[in-house]
């Protein structure tokens, strides 16, 4: 009888330590790019920051790559297998050669507004100036370029257009004069709006349906780790609920983000 209570004392603690140690790691690591500063971004900082990832069996290393062009370079390298950038990346990469492919998006809209300086009054006075966009092939620099379709100036040809690297970095150099225009998002034009900068054109109302903001992977990734990336789109999908219901959490998080 002692020798069984032994035996199954000894099972008990080897099954503790393995919960302990399963709780301690958190879940499988994994690495999630998320590609902007702002709200678009949220539901990964959100699911980070309530522990829905934990929930869903992940531990999540959140990073940040600004711009789309370059998060899509970070997943088809290989160097995380998850990231937050627009479709409009995904299809220049795939035509490329790339294997990449959305698996799901919470926006249907390109979000940005053209900011411009004080003296900016119309579109024409952009002629002969410089406007910032976060990344060449980035979801800004398809907003400037669908937009100016119908503009009376043209972008390189009439007024140069410069990457800077992301929002924080655009807010900066429009501040500052470096350039007379930018690409931002919803959050950093309030706050430029504060700045007494303006904006002259809401891009989101010209009525372009575009995945905006998507969750990416690579389909070889898909494949090997079927499990995981359903893990993510769940707690993706969960932090997205979460953030609806719990609103005040929500702000938190988006304020935390940006500033």
């Amino acid at each position: 009888m002692k020798r069984f209570r032994l035996a199954s004392l000894v099972v008990l603690l080897g099954l503790f330590n393995v919960a302990w140690a399963s709780g301690q790691s958190g879940g499988e690591k994994l690495r999630v790019i998320y590609s902007a500063i702002g709200s678009s971004q949220s539901p990964l900082w959100i699911a980070h920051e309530a522990g829905i990832f934990k929930k869903h069996g992940l531990d999540v290393e959140l990073l940040y790559v600004a711009g789309g062009s370059r998060a899509a370079q970070v997943v088809i390298a290989g160097e995380a297998p998850v990231a937050m950038f627009n479709g409009g990346s995904v299809i220049s990469a795939d035509l490329a050669g790339a294997d990449l492919v959305t698996i799901a998006s919470g926006m249907n809209v390109l979000p940005f507004f053209l900011a411009v300086g004080p003296s900016g009054k119309q579109i024409e006075d952009l002629k002969g100036k410089k406007v910032g966009i976060t990344r060449f092939a980035s979801s800004t620099d398809f907003a400037l370029r669908f937009a100016a379709e119908n503009w009376p100036v043209k972008p390189d040809k009439d007024f140069s257009v410069l990457q800077l690297g992301g929002q924080p970095e655009m807010m900066a150099a429009l501040k500052s004069g470096a350039v007379q225009g930018a690409m931002l998002n919803a959050e950093f034009t309030i706050l430029a709006r504060r700045e007494g900068l303006r904006d002259l054109v809401d891009v989101a109302a010209l009525g372009l349906t575009f995945p905006g903001s998507a969750l990416n992977s690579s389909r070889t990734f898909i494949r090997s780790r079927r499990e995981t990336v359903l893990r993510v789109l769940r707690a993706y999908v969960d932090s997205i609920h979460y953030g609806i219901t719990q609103k005040k959490f929500a702000v938190g998080v988006l304020v935390l983000l940006c500033y």
